[in-house]
């Protein structure tokens, strides 16, 4: 677990730190480079006699950059350093050996550095970066993306916004991101994840005011199991219904339905139109099927259920609203994804509910009534405005965001192979699961999107990224909530028995 915080945040977070610690401004950045030093050495491993050309930029990331210079120098490395920047370096050491790049006139001197080079530190932009990379930056980052050289970047690869994580028109890929005292939001979000191949904190005595609080990012931990009572049976652990799926779209609702049974529910079943039931067919016996024609019918159904799955692979109807109305009415917990989103606008809310809602950054787009791009530029933003509202929301991505009334978190969310028709779907289900445990909604959910991601990261171990596939998960489910089980079971004898 690391907290994450913004670019704004961090700049509190420093001056702080220097009036705790009665440093300066230059004795705090010292430091920095020196933690840095250390840590490029730990993780590119250079070899004393390997060419290590640093990059400096405007501003203070620029000057990290040069205090790396003057540390790696004093370990006995010969570092070379290039100053892009048109400002003049003041109260700072130089080290003898330098070129400025100012102009397109030094791009054939830098060009020759780029041959000599093994390993590049990028030092040009820091988390500050709010606009478009343009003029000799962009061409600098370009040469060194296609020099093939190995790149270490300094608390975030240049050219990616410090907020969001998105590419600001170009940026560095490099093969490793030190990121300085905390985690910042533009490590995580957007593009920031294909902009590294690893990020990993350096450590330094950072000091955090009162009044800021930070986001909670998670990779994997493990998933508590709650002991079953030898003498219970199948409705002590949940009786959920799914609601959706459509012709040619059954498959979707089948997937919830199944992983909320893989996540400990004790009845799963799958409610459509009877006009469908020629279509569908049923893939996992496990799963009860229901069928309604009318809006009494359907009550009918719903009546006994301790909570609801409503949308994937609904094909919307004029009495939609009126079928996810009735489903609220009965105020059990309840989880809305794909089609059901759409409904959001013509239907009321109770906020005594727990209301779980699981879209992705267009389906949010489409609840917002917003552009994709409008979304992408403050996610966190546009999720709280929902859980303020009384819903957990949980936006689905490389970095998957959950939120509620009292927090916002940040969770690594498995791998691309799970870019693929259904994951959504499984998720929904497993949430759905996680909400009939006697453990707070937010925990659940939590519980919920870091087994998904777990299951998906230990599928990918055996079937490869390219070949994953949905219900893949649905193996390593079990594998995964195993390590969490710390209870013995008793030795059953014929007079140990439960109800089934």
């Amino acid at each position: 677990m690391k907290t994450v915080f913004t670019p704004g945040q961090m700049k509190e977070i420093e001056s702080f730190t220097r009036i705790q610690r009665n440093m300066t401004e230059v004795e705090l950045i010292k430091e920095a480079g020196i933690r840095s030093a250390e840590f490029f050495l730990a993780e590119m491993k250079p070899k004393i006699a390997e060419r290590i050309t640093i990059l400096s930029g405007p501003g203070n990331n620029g000057i990290d950059a040069i205090e790396m210079a003057l540390e790696l120098k004093k370990k006995g490395y010969a570092p070379f350093l290039v100053l892009v920047s048109h400002e003049e370096i003041e109260s700072f050491e130089i080290i003898e050996e330098f070129l400025r790049v100012s102009g397109p006139e030094q791009l054939e001197p830098f060009k020759l550095v780029i041959d000599q080079t093994s390993i590049f530190v990028d030092g040009l932009f820091g988390t500050g970066l709010s606009r478009d990379v343009s003029g000799i930056y962009k061409e600098i980052i370009q040469l060194m993306n296609d020099s093939g050289k190995r790149i270490y970047s300094i608390d975030i690869p240049s050219g990616i916004d410090g907020e969001n994580g998105l590419e600001r028109g170009i940026s560095i890929h490099a093969d490793c991101c030190g990121v300085i005292g905390f985690l910042k939001t533009g490590n995580l979000l957007g593009d920031a994840l294909d902009s590294s191949k690893v990020f990993k904190v350096i450590e330094m005595e950072m000091l955090i005011p009162e009044h800021i609080h930070g986001l909670t990012y998670l990779e994997e931990e493990i998933i508590p199991s709650i002991p079953r009572p030898q003498n219970s049976y199948k409705y002590n652990y949940g009786n959920v219904l799914s609601i959706g799926g459509s012709p040619g779209m059954n498959g979707s609702i089948q997937l919830a339905a199944m992983a909320a049974l893989r996540c400990g529910a004790g009845l799963s079943t799958v409610a459509f139109p009877k006009k469908e039931r020629a279509t569908f067919t049923l893939v996992y016996p496990e799963i009860i099927t229901k069928n309604f024609e009318t809006i009494f019918g359907f009550e009918e159904i719903i009546r006994n259920y301790t909570g609801f799955l409503f949308g994937p692979g609904l094909k919307l109807t004029k009495n939609s609203s009126l079928y996810l109305e009735k489903v609220i009415e009965t105020k059990k917990p309840l989880v809305i994804d794909a089609s059901g989103l759409d409904l959001l606008s013509v239907i009321h809310f109770p906020l005594h509910q727990t209301i779980v809602l699981t879209p992705h950054v267009g389906e949010l787009a489409r609840m917002s009534h917003l552009s994709r791009t409008d979304i992408l530029e403050d996610p966190i933003k546009h999720v709280r405005e929902y859980s303020k509202l009384g819903f957990i929301i949980v936006l689905k991505g490389p970095i998957t965001i959950v939120s509620g009334m009292e927090e916002t978190i940040l969770i690594r969310s498995g791998n691309p192979g799970m870019a693929t028709a259904g994951m959504g779907d499984v998720l929904a289900g497993m949430i759905l699961a996680f909400l009939q445990k006697k453990i707070p909604p937010f925990v659940a959910v939590k519980q919920a999107v870091l087994l998904h991601s777990m299951s998906g990261n230990l599928a990918r171990e055996e079937k490869g990224e390219d070949s994953l596939i949905a219900s893949d998960l649905f193996q390593q489910i079990p594998i995964i909530l195993k390590r969490g089980q710390k209870h013995e079971t008793p030795a059953r004898d014929s007079k140990n028995t439960s109800n089934r």
